[in-house]
């Protein structure tokens, strides 16, 4: 967990387990989330150690209330999930069709849903200022959205992409390929987008007519 209170661990056909370290000896906090799919693919806190999130083989995601010790089954069946960071009570989950879903965890209420244009999305994760969402499919394309679902920007690789990550300040993105290389990115809005666009096109009145009047206006 963030506050380096509790560890969770899991497995293949190994019940989910939260232990707290910050005890001596290590205890165990619980033990006592059913596994009954099979794998766990992914565990995860919230950034407030509230709730922790787990991924099950069969896409089945289940959010444990640590204070409260109960946990229930979120109506969702998804590939990824992630954790905003700024606001610790939304989750953000994707399907394999492409469906990005906001959840408010203190209501369990869908809040938005967007298609994401992936032909299978694999990995979606929130900027640290909780204002952007990244999302990536097998087609090794980063696309960079608002919580609206209004595409900001994307980025386009030719080797599979494995792993994201934003900078601390949010302007900054990470990409991780399989063939070991990582690249930079900057985060840019599609007003910082229309101004560069609108700067290039400066002094080449002959080029794109309407283009040039929309910068002036």
């Amino acid at each position: 967990s963030a506050d380096g209170k509790y560890l969770a661990t899991s497995g293949i056909d190994i019940p989910v387990k939260i232990w707290n370290v910050s005890s001596s000896p290590i205890s165990i906090l619980s033990d006592s989330i059913l596994n009954d799919n099979g794998l766990i693919r992914a565990v995860s806190f919230s950034p407030n150690g509230n709730f922790l999130a787990t991924l099950d083989g069969k896409s089945t995601i289940r959010l444990w209330n640590i204070p409260e010790n109960q946990f229930q089954t979120l109506d969702v069946q998804a590939i990824s999930m992630n954790f905003s960071i700024s606001q610790p009570q939304l989750l953000l989950t994707a399907k394999s069709n492409g469906v990005v879903e906001l959840w408010q965890l203190s209501t369990e209420k869908l809040m938005n849903n967007f298609q994401s244009l992936h032909l299978d999305t694999k990995l979606v994760s929130f900027s640290p200022d909780g204002e952007l969402i990244a999302t990536v499919g097998i087609d090794s394309i980063v696309r960079l959205w608002n919580l609206s679902g209004r595409q900001i920007s994307q980025f386009e690789f030719m080797d599979n992409v494995i792993s994201i990550s934003f900078s601390s300040d949010s302007k900054k993105i990470a990409v991780a390929g399989s063939n070991g290389k990582v690249w930079l990115r900057s985060v840019e809005d599609l007003d910082e987008l229309l101004s560069k666009s609108c700067s290039f096109l400066v002094g080449k009145p002959n080029y794109f007519m309407r283009v040039v009047e929309f910068c002036q206006n």
